[in-house]
């Protein structure tokens, strides 16, 4: 029996649907509050109740009002981790001059009080990144005060310290077979580390006793390495204004450009291991926000209010649930969706949390109770997951008596030079032919019959 033919406007509907089925879908995004202070991380556990620093605030109605969370006496916030809406674990730090430069707290009521856990757990140097792959196991990256003769990144300067008991006590790891130049290193497990630097990307699979070298721009230096899991991660690089994209853990690097030539990503929200979202600054100062649904290759702009792209950058994303979003800079919180106060799964990935705890923007797996990899350079923490904004805190100093140190400023990055749409109209030819192709024999068929 003869079936009905469709007609070839349909067909050609059809082919044109499967070549941009993996264009993500751009998206509108709504003011919610009002941040007059610097973000330098962000989680949320749920898509209702989150953290924001410095300094330390909470939301629990989806960022529309946020509240300040108490420090200890004298210290000011560098990072944190909140592995659910009340246990959490804080790195402080005092005013410059002060000795000890760091300590390390806990609380079990969200914050309402503190216990101190160790005092200069790090020596004298500044913790300039924290990340969490499980609710026992997390890393501090720190450097050393140029009071101690250290001016410039390396081993001699740079140290990481892992806790396997959810940050009451610290060891240091031996660090001399560590590239030079730290720069950012992201956890993607207790054995997969990724870090950056002057020397490129490498990758560890030995828990940071060996590394492998993975990929070097020619110009400028890959920077904010950030995974999902340990096979989805983006690198960049400010000098050429691009980002690098990897599906396979780093043996292959693609390099692109989120829309066009001088934008620079400055950290990423994980939803899964091909969607994410890139909080992107312009040469000229403007913010944009711009998503992948096919791992990093293409990428969609999002519509922001009216107004906001001008001036300043974002610093904080997270994407803690399906349907809800959040972006926040120096000046305002922005959401896309309504919350629930629940959590799905698929944020995060397999690493730790950089720039404060789990966060994943930078990065990556999950944190805390969530168990897993991101981090910030991406982590996503608790059962809802963050992403931090995807850079390496500042190194040098401590913050001043009246302010907080930034626990995890974003890190200028990219890398490559391929279009992200170069391919697409071959594409778009191939299947618009076999869409026709399709037709044409189906006719056939319909006449010998």
């Amino acid at each position: 029996m003869n079936q009905p033919l469709r007609p070839l406007a349909t067909v050609i509907q059809l082919a044109a649907l499967t070549l941009t089925a993996s264009v993500a879908r751009a998206e509108t995004w709504s003011e919610v509050s009002t941040n007059n202070e610097a973000c330098s991380h962000m989680e949320f556990i749920d898509d209702s109740t989150g953290f924001m620093g410095a300094p330390l605030k909470r939301t629990t109605d989806g960022g529309v009002t946020w509240t300040e969370i108490t420090m200890p006496t004298g210290h000011f916030l560098s990072h944190f981790h909140f592995f659910d809406a009340q246990n959490a674990f804080i790195i402080t730090s005092k005013p410059s001059g002060s000795n000890p430069q760091n300590s390390t707290w806990q609380t079990t009521d969200g914050g309402k009080n503190w216990t101190a856990l160790q005092t200069a757990p790090f020596g004298a140097a500044n913790a300039n990144r924290l990340m969490f792959t499980s609710a026992s196991n997390g890393y501090v990256v720190a450097r050393a005060l140029s009071s101690t003769g250290c001016t410039s990144p390396g081993a001699a300067c740079d140290y990481v310290h892992k806790t396997t008991d959810g940050g009451k006590t610290w060891a240091p790891l031996d660090v001399t077979n560590y590239p030079l130049g730290f720069g950012s290193i992201f956890f993607a497990t207790d054995s997969v580390f990724f870090k950056d630097g002057t020397g490129g990307i490498f990758r560890s699979d030995t828990g940071g006793t060996s590394w492998t070298f993975q990929y070097k721009d020619t110009v400028g230096i890959p920077a904010g390495v950030t995974f999902y899991d340990t096979k989805f991660g983006f690198a960049n690089n400010s000098n050429l204004f691009q980002l690098m994209y990897t599906t396979n853990g780093g043996t292959t690097w693609t390099a692109t450009k989120i829309g066009g030539a001088n934008k620079t990503p400055k950290g990423y929200a994980f939803r899964d291991g091909t969607t994410a979202f890139a909080l992107v600054t312009t040469n000229t100062n403007k913010r944009e926000i711009w998503r992948t649904s096919d791992s990093g290759a293409n990428w969609t702009q999002d519509t922001l209010p009216a107004g906001y792209e001008l001036g300043g950058g974002f610093t904080c994303a997270a994407w803690p649930s399906t349907g809800v979003q959040y972006a926040a800079g120096s000046q305002k919180v922005l959401r896309i969706g309504t919350p629930t106060g629940k959590s799905d799964a698929g944020v995060g990935g397999a690493g730790g949390a950089a720039g404060g705890g789990g966060s994943a923007g930078t990065g990556g797996g999950s944190a805390g109770v969530g168990g897993g990899a991101a981090g910030a350079g991406g982590a996503a923490a608790g059962a809802g997951g963050v992403i931090s904004t995807g850079g390496t805190p500042s190194t040098g100093g401590s913050p001043s008596t009246g302010g907080t140190k930034s626990s995890g400023g974003s890190d200028d990055g990219g890398c490559g030079c391929r279009a992200a749409g170069a391919t697409r109209s071959g594409a778009g030819l191939t299947l618009l032919g076999l869409a026709l192709l399709a037709l044409q024999r189906r006719r056939r068929r319909a006449h010998s019959w």
